[in-house]
């Protein structure tokens, strides 16, 4: 969303759905947010983006609590939904929340727990479909959480040399 702040506090959101601040409104009465689809519409989609708009309106309000309300949302989403979050959901989120921020984590997080080698696609352009921010992030929290035990190849840098040698068709 392009913001603006004005000097009296008042926020300007030109781009703003305004579904999501009707959702935003509601949950201020009744602290509740809309019910979670965990089944695909006709495309085989899940209908999850609108958790992206609502994290940043509860962030740009500086509604914590809200916020929260929609991270807990994800989690369940991740929970549920066996394909959560894609590509284009983690790239969303990386495009509002700033480094640092605990939504971030939480997308490395949940592909570490999660996700699987066709997760990442190549695009035409020749790039990764994932934002490259992330994709350091997930790298080093996978790195952050092996174990040398965990590797089963090899024991010793010693047997590299057996290993990594290539086979000869005799």
């Amino acid at each position: 969303m392009n913001v603006t702040r004005q000097d009296d506090g008042t926020l300007k959101l030109p781009y703003a759905e305004p579904k999501t601040f009707k959702m935003y409104m509601v949950w201020l009465y009744s602290r509740q947010l809309p019910q979670l689809v965990t089944t695909p519409n006709a495309e085989g989609k899940f209908d999850v983006d609108w958790l992206v708009d609502a994290y940043e309106v509860g962030d740009l309000v500086r509604d914590y609590e809200f916020r929260d309300a929609v991270i807990n949302l994800m989690i369940r989403c991740g929970q549920e939904i066996d394909s959560f979050p894609e590509a284009s959901f983690v790239d969303k989120i990386y495009s509002i929340a700033p480094g640092g921020a605990r939504v971030r984590d939480l997308m490395v997080d949940m592909w570490v727990c999660k996700a699987d080698s066709p997760w990442i696609e190549w695009t035409p352009e020749g790039g990764l479909n994932i934002p490259g921010d992330f994709t350091e992030d997930l790298v080093l929290s996978l790195l952050r959480r092996r174990t040398k035990a965990q590797w089963p190849l090899l024991r010793t840098l010693d047997s590299f040399e057996l290993y990594y040698h290539a086979e000869e068709d005799w």
